[in-house]
């Protein structure tokens, strides 16, 4: 996945960042740990706080 796709959401927003991944899949590297996750049977979604 570039990089780019990570970068402008965070650029963007003012609340939050919510990103979703496979329930099973690995965090990817160099990007910062979740506020916190919703958790379902196939998808897990990663919340990000800011400011």
């Amino acid at each position: 996945m570039p990089k780019i796709w990570l970068k402008w959401p965070w650029r963007l927003q003012k609340k939050r960042v919510v990103l979703k991944w496979p329930a099973k899949g690995d965090p990817l590297p160099n990007i910062k740990k979740p506020s916190h996750q919703l958790m379902g049977k196939s998808t897990r979604y990663d919340v990000f706080m800011l400011g």
